[in-house]
């Protein structure tokens, strides 16, 4: 995703064929449910600065390998990874501080999650 890109908002990408996003706008906003449906989707790079990871992001992204999670981010909303059995979420050590809205989330991101 080209560096002048600001904002893509909510479902933008659900259910394409995309198999990896490399964001390189560093303050680009992301929607709710923008991967939603994702089936093939396996790697994805997030913008540097990303506060949170919204509602859905990553649901029913069956194929889901590995999330570079920056170190801004400080919240992971509902579902954002729901049905990404095979995920790893990579993110600095020093990025301990988010917080969920679901403790089936926080469970399921302490499982998948690898501090590098």
């Amino acid at each position: 995703i080209p560096e002048n890109i600001e904002v893509i908002g909510s479902s933008a990408f659900d259910e394409s064929r995309i198999k990896s996003v490399i964001f390189n706008s560093p303050n680009c906003k992301l929607g709710d449910t923008i991967f939603d449906g994702c089936y093939n989707l396996q790697t994805v790079i997030l913008p540097k600065k990303l506060k949170e990871i919204s509602y859905g992001m990553f649901r029913r992204c069956f194929s889901l390998k590995t999330v570079y999670l920056p170190n801004t981010v400080t919240k992971i909303g509902k579902y954002a990874f729901y049905e990404c059995d095979n995920i790893i979420i990579k993110t600095p050590k020093r990025n301990k501080r988010i917080s969920f809205e679901k403790k089936e989330d926080k469970e399921f991101f302490e499982q998948h999650v690898v501090y590098v």
